[in-house]
């Protein structure tokens, strides 16, 4: 898991960042009710970690500051790849999990996607619950929703250029929410796609399931 391979890393002197585009220790500022949360952590541990209801899950993956992270292949709970609409048209060029990036071994907690048409796509139905200039996350403009049928799971899409929707707008999947960019900290235009829930007011990324060069 995440967890052995951070290790491994530090015993050889690499330093790790466990966020996407190297950027450690980031948190979305959404507010999450107790109730939700404990009834997501029963929910996810019924799925992931084989704990019955009301049962403390037992995660893979690792932590940084702020945020978790499941190992790759474990999407959010209730989906499984393919699932929605594809958010970017371009092909996967760094996908969710370890890479080495300028030298560095990190935890990427989401997919990239070529810039492709341009357009950047709402993969569910939802709420839009974020919609600006992220200042000194690194991830410049985002889009952040939360999943219609199922609460307290949300989709961020980063770097984007021009947004198109508005906090509390209703959206669709398929809607053009925002347009590809080069905002905050990357490196290129591209769309960095990531999937999250709030657990005991922590951020746990999930595999968004989509395989790079695909």
């Amino acid at each position: 898991g995440g967890v052995a391979i951070e290790q491994a890393a530090g015993a050889i002197g690499l330093n790790v960042c466990n966020v996407g585009m190297g950027y450690n220790g980031l948190s979305v500022p959404i507010a999450s009710s107790s109730s939700s949360t404990q009834t997501a952590l029963s929910f996810v541990g019924g799925l992931l970690g084989g704990a019955g209801a009301g049962s403390t899950l037992a995660m893979g993956g690792g932590h940084n500051k702020h945020s978790d992270y499941q190992d790759p292949g474990a999407s959010l709970p209730g989906t499984k790849p393919g699932d929605g609409y594809r958010p970017g048209t371009g092909e996967i060029t760094s996908g969710y999990g370890w890479r080495v990036l300028n030298g560095k071994l990190e935890f990427h907690e989401g997919d990239d996607f070529a810039p492709g048409d341009g357009n950047i796509y709402a993969r569910y139905d939802g709420t839009v619950v974020r919609a600006d200039y992220w200042a000194g996350s690194g991830y410049g403009n985002v889009v952040i929703i939360e999943r219609l049928d199922s609460p307290n799971q949300y989709t961020i899409d980063a770097h984007t250029d021009k947004i198109l929707v508005r906090k509390n707008d209703p959206v669709y999947a398929g809607d053009i929410i925002a347009k590809v960019g080069h905002t905050g900290g990357d490196y290129a235009s591209h769309l960095h796609h990531g999937e999250f829930m709030i657990l005991n007011d922590r951020y746990m990324y999930f595999d968004p399931g989509y395989k790079k060069g695909k």
